[in-house]
């Protein structure tokens, strides 16, 4: 919140690729076969340049970066000629992990990048952490009927519309406080999206740690998992708010 709110646009980028980083490294882990050294070092490095460009505002060099990408990978796996058994699961989850943890975290820094980005950045923020909380403690207090047990067997229909709720107060929150130029149509419009596209960011992460028998992506926040554990409704909601906020505020 500090580099968010006090720091330099080129010191958020840092956060957001160190983030992005352990995020990679979290995703592999979820693949049986371990991918190898070579690939995780390109790896890094392209998703580097990715939120690079992304940094610079550049969405046509986030396609080059991807396009050239995903031609240096199959180039770097030729190389290996000896052991063609899993050529393309390894490329598939390689681009996966690069769509899905890397592109999704680069719409933060495009949301930095427009005019008053840091408190749409906040807004985002708020909306996400107002609807876990809220989610989880009407949950826990009424919650009975199970949301999709089968993904998310904690996880319940009531949570969800305490979820919804604490994404509206939020927003109407901020709307007071420090965006007074958002309308009341566009609050609601935001809160509802970020309230439904942020739970179901969770239930798709939840869905490939269970198809790897993984509980946690991580264990780097004590209590909490990893940096997917955390940022999987980030993934989501992101996009969502920098097409809808450039749309609307000009972008």
């Amino acid at each position: 919140m500090w580099i968010l709110i006090s720091g330099s646009p080129f010191l958020f980028f840092l956060l957001v690729a160190l983030a992005a980083l352990i995020g990679l490294q979290e995703f592999f882990s979820f693949r049986d076969e371990p991918i190898s050294a070579d690939m995780k070092v390109f790896a890094c490095i392209w998703a580097v340049f990715i939120l690079f460009f992304a940094h610079l505002g550049a969405p046509n060099g986030v396609l080059s970066v991807l396009s050239a990408g995903l031609v240096t990978a199959f180039l770097l796996r030729l190389r290996k000629a000896d052991d063609l058994r899993h050529v393309s699961e390894e490329i598939g989850f390689l681009s996966l992990a690069m769509f899905y943890v890397v592109l999704l975290l680069s719409y933060l820094l495009f949301l930095r990048n427009l005019e008053q980005g840091s408190l749409w950045l906040l807004l985002l923020f708020l909306i996400v952490w107002s609807n876990d909380t809220a989610a989880y403690f009407t949950g826990m207090s009424i919650g009975k009927r199970k949301l999709y047990p089968k993904i998310s067997p904690k996880k319940s229909v009531e949570g969800f519309v305490g979820g919804l709720a604490g994404s509206i107060a939020a927003v109407l929150l901020a709307k007071i406080f420090f965006l007074h130029q958002l309308s009341l149509m566009d609050s609601f419009i935001i809160a509802i999206s970020i309230g439904i596209l942020g739970p179901l960011g969770d239930l798709v992460e939840s869905m490939l740690k269970r198809s790897s028998s993984v509980k946690d992506s991580g264990s780097l926040i004590p209590g909490h998992g990893g940096i997917l554990d955390r940022v999987d409704s980030i993934l989501f909601t992101a996009p969502f708010l920098y097409y809808f906020v450039a749309a609307r505020y000009g972008g």
